[in-house]
């Protein structure tokens, strides 16, 4: 007898009826868009902190954030009756219709990220508004509310991050690979907030600590900027990069770009900013790569902090979840004023590079009859242009070849149009090869010991 074919699984399986999930698992289809890994629970609550009006941010971190995190901030904090809603999800204070979302200017808006939290980790909420006499901790899975002692501002906790999810935690890196990802996250705030202090220790030892530079009202905010750009990524880049101040129509676009030396392999040194969110765009990255193109080459990636400001209304910022990604009302406004404002900042130091190649070189008296050249100093910007210059003596000997070929006495090259200094020459040397211009700087002298 024939053996009956088996049943194919469509036919196999009863269909299921529509029904209303359950709201944990809602919660936790809803957290896998907002929580990552703990650096999006460490960026989430730093937003919160800095929408409280926070002036001193701590993060305490164990296991690299799996273990435990613990964001402590000198905010407004929360009323005691507004601990339990907080917790809900949609539940915020940043806006209440339509048109304020439009133009929303805080960090946080969604009211997702502390019941995103909430629902894959053992999570503890601790605050004190100034005006309430004692602090309350409220523990989010069991509702248990309890008074504690603690100054005015707000403390979360976040232990066993995805406990309760276990396939999640299995696609976590290793302690030090999600600890490099939360000093990232609290990196990315610091350069966006001079203002405000951030510390970040793992394991209690202190690994990051950054200093507040700028008190609003006083002094100028861009030198605290640099400061705190200095403090960040190094004084060196602060060297090494030009400022930025360019207004085109309703965008205004300020920062350092790095020089073309600075130069790295990968795009990790590189920060867009717009209205104060870190974000990744591909218009202001696009933007950023056409005004280094002529600069730099190959695979290269350029250095740089920019910080956009436009009218919120123009940007909308609640593209993703996780609100690292914006769309611009009109792109190629903002576009070509990122492009100008780096192209403006980088023309400064390429023009005094060239200037510096067109300069009659110094003379030093050396005794009678021999004149010493002198090159002028070498600016870090301009080694990019001395590897594609041609040398002096080459093209000494090219233009006395070509002079030679077409029997003129004319330079065949023609060089930009100069001024001449109508004081007199000093009389070239006999080494000088011919078929260079009395008014062109003298070659380097040559060491016969380095041709020897």
């Amino acid at each position: 007898m024939a053996a009956q074919p088996a049943a194919s699984p469509t036919t196999a399986t009863a269909r299921r009826p529509i029904r209303d999930l359950p709201d944990e698992l809602i919660s936790q289809i809803a957290a896998g868009e907002v929580v990552e890994r703990p650096a999006s629970v460490i960026r989430e609550l730093v937003d919160n902190a800095l929408d409280a009006g926070a002036t001193q941010i701590s993060v305490r971190l164990s296991a690299g954030g799996v273990r435990l995190i613990t964001v402590e901030d000198d905010g407004s904090g929360i009323p005691q009756d507004e601990l339990h809603v907080a917790l809900r999800r949609h539940a915020t204070s940043k806006i209440t219709n339509l048109n304020e979302l439009e133009t929303v200017a805080t960090m946080g808006f969604r009211g997702e990220a502390l019941a995103a939290i909430a629902a894959v980790s053992d999570m503890a909420l601790l605050s004190r508004p100034a005006a309430q006499e004692n602090a309350y901790a409220l523990d989010a899975r069991s509702g248990v509310l309890r008074p504690v002692a603690r100054s005015p501002g707000t403390t979360v906790e976040v232990k066993e991050l995805f406990f309760s999810t276990p396939a999640r935690r299995k696609f976590l890196k290793t302690d030090a690979t999600e600890l490099a990802h939360c000093i990232e996250s609290v990196r990315r705030h610091a350069l966006a907030r001079p203002d405000v202090g951030f510390a970040v220790w793992h394991e209690g030892r202190l690994v990051e600590q950054w200093r507040a530079t700028f008190v609003p009202g006083q002094g100028d905010s861009r030198d605290a900027l640099a400061r705190r750009l200095s403090d960040v990524l190094g004084a060196d880049f602060v060297a090494q990069s030009v400022a930025l101040q360019h207004r085109a129509g309703p965008v205004t676009v300020t920062g350092r770009a790095g020089l073309p030396d600075t130069a790295r392999a990968r795009a990790d040194h590189q920060y867009c900013y717009v209205n104060g969110r870190f974000v990744r765009d591909k218009v202001l990255s696009h933007a950023a790569r056409s005004a280094y193109e002529d600069l730099l080459h190959g695979h290269k990636q350029p250095v740089y902090a920019l910080y956009v400001e436009i009218d919120p209304a123009r940007v909308d910022v609640n593209v993703h979840p996780t609100k690292i990604e914006v769309r611009f009302r009109d792109s190629r406004e903002v576009h070509q004023a990122v492009r100008h404002a780096l192209e403006n900042a980088l023309a400064v130091p390429r023009a005094a590079a060239l200037g510096a190649a067109d300069t009659p070189a110094a003379t030093q008296p050396g005794g009678a009859g021999n004149v010493q050249p002198r090159r002028p100093p070498v600016q870090p910007w301009q080694s990019w242009q001395a590897q594609t210059a041609i040398p002096l003596e080459e093209r000494g000997h090219l233009v006395a070849d070509m002079q030679a070929l077409w029997g003129s006495g004319k330079d065949p090259v023609r060089a930009a149009p100069r001024t001449f200094d109508p004081a007199p020459q000093p009389a070239p040397d006999a080494a000088t090869p011919p078929g260079i211009r009395a008014t062109a700087p003298p070659p380097p002298a040559i060491d016969p010991a380095e041709h020897a």
